[in-house]
Order: structure tokens, then sequence, then C-alpha cells
């Protein structure tokens, strides 16, 4: 009977290696992709509240004290629709999978006094009591690929959240 020493035999090795290494290694990758889309919906997210708010701040506003409101009544929607869908008219398909209402998209107007601080505003707020700002707050939701992939984590959606404040 021949009697193999075990211990100095390495065939096999590399592919016990391989099997105890692959699942960590393909956490890791599939970790790196999915921080990787988040960051990319964070930015359109973003990008989307700066715009909105952009847009808004060039509308007609009226202040009255401390508080405002748009001159015509569809403006609040149409910011609303070009945070969410990058469409004016909110034709366009959502800039995120998921973002399907305007619900999560939040137009806060507001007013700052001209005398506030020590702050002296001149140019187009020369002869103005009060400046209009105009804030968007956006918040899509976000499935993720490999959510199932970190089992009782229950990591299967996130929010991804943004706020913007602009004057024209």
């Amino acid at each position: 009977m021949n009697r193999r020493c075990f211990h100095k035999d390495e065939r096999g090795a590399a592919a016990t290696e391989f099997a105890l290494v692959l699942p960590m290694m393909l956490i890791l990758v599939f970790s790196i992709y999915e921080a990787g889309r988040v960051f990319q919906a964070y930015n359109i997210v973003q990008s989307s509240a700066r715009d909105a708010a952009r847009y808004g701040a060039r509308l007609g506003i009226t202040c009255s004290g401390a508080t405002a409101s748009f001159d015509d009544a569809g403006s609040m929607t149409a910011v609303q629709n070009l945070a969410r869908t990058g469409a004016i008219d909110g034709t366009a398909a959502p800039l995120l999978p998921g973002w399907s209402d305007n619900t999560s998209v939040t137009v806060s107007l507001g007013c700052v006094s001209k005398t506030s601080g020590s702050t002296t505003f001149a140019g187009r707020y020369e002869g103005e009591t009060a400046i209009p700002t105009v804030k968007v707050t956006a918040a899509a939701p976000y499935g993720m690929l490999f959510g199932g992939l970190f089992g009782n984590l229950a990591i299967n959606a996130v929010t991804v959240s943004n706020a913007q404040a602009w004057t024209q």
C-alpha cells in the first residue's frame, strides 16, 4: 500500500484558495459598482434640484413680507417637473427609475429683507425691499441592483436627496 504524505502534496491548493477568496472578491466588486451607481444617482438629483431652483428663481415671484409666491399658478408644477424629469411640461421620462411623481420635490419660496445683517444689495435689487429666494428639495427612490446580496441587512432601497437654494 502506497502511503502519501498529504502535508507535502500541493495539488489543488490554488483551486481551494480561489474558492475561499472568490465570494469576498465578488462582494467587493459588486459593492464598488453599487457605490458608483449611488454616487451617480446623487449627482443626478443634486443637478436636477440645482437646475430647478435656478429656473424657479428666474420666474416672476412676488414678495410680501417674509413670504413669497409665484406670479403664475403653474410655476410650482413646472419647477417640480423640471427637477424630476428635466422637462418643464413633465412629459419626459424620470431622470431616475422609480421617480414617478412630484410629491418628492418640494419647492419653498421665501424673501430676504434687504436690511437684514450688514449685507448691502445693489444692481437688480437696488430699489427692492426684499429679495426672493427659491429652495428646491428633491428626494428620489433608488433601487439597489445587488440589495439581496447582503442578506439580512435589508438594503433593498434607499432615498437619494438634495436641497438647493437660489436667488435671481
